[in-house]
């Protein structure tokens, strides 16, 4: 649970290195979208930059994991690239 973390245990977890951690954010991110497109609908937000940050930080998470990795970026991957496009 992150909001139960200490400083030095947040920073460990969110470490581009801690690969897991990595994986399991973009899941929380792209889920996060999902849930807010199904009840808000896709409206022009005060901070819709907000999409275009999430996007790209999905995608350049996938890039920077190992290969053993990347077949659980698939969803978050796809999701980032086709829906989050426009």
């Amino acid at each position: 649970m992150t909001n139960k973390m200490t400083a030095g245990e947040f920073v460990t977890f969110t470490d581009p290195k801690n690969y897991t951690a990595q994986v399991l954010l973009a899941h929380f991110f792209m889920l996060d979208y999902v849930l807010e497109m199904h009840t808000l609908g896709p409206t022009d937000r005060p901070f819709a930059f907000r999409k275009q940050v999430t996007r790209s930080w999905v995608v350049k998470a996938a890039e920077r994991l190992p290969t053993a990795y990347q077949k659980y970026m698939l969803w978050p991957l796809g999701l980032a690239r086709e829906a989050m496009a426009a």
